[in-house]
């Protein structure tokens, strides 16, 4: 498969959509009385940034190395006390 890089208007034109698309969100989350949605919204864009950023040197077609990647970060760091691990 032949991966073409996008050109320089279609990153702006995407960064655009991206900015209208989170206003649109925001609106659609007040409207429906959620407290705060900017904040809802930074936080799930950090979380993203950060598994992307964990799975920037991960080959994805290795089910392993991602089935250590998640155990890591999630089941390793879950309290077995609290969610009936033991």
């Amino acid at each position: 498969m032949k991966i073409f890089e996008p050109d320089q208007a279609l990153t702006e034109a995407l960064a655009e959509f991206v900015t209208a698309d989170e206003a649109v969100l925001i609106e659609n989350a007040k409207s429906r009385g959620i407290e705060n949605p900017e904040a809802l919204l930074a936080e799930y864009k950090r979380i993203v940034d950060r598994w992307a950023a964990l799975l920037a040197d991960v080959d994805h077609s290795d089910t392993y190395a991602l089935a250590a990647l998640a155990k890591a970060e999630i089941y390793d760091k879950l309290d077995r006390a609290n969610y009936g691990m033991n």
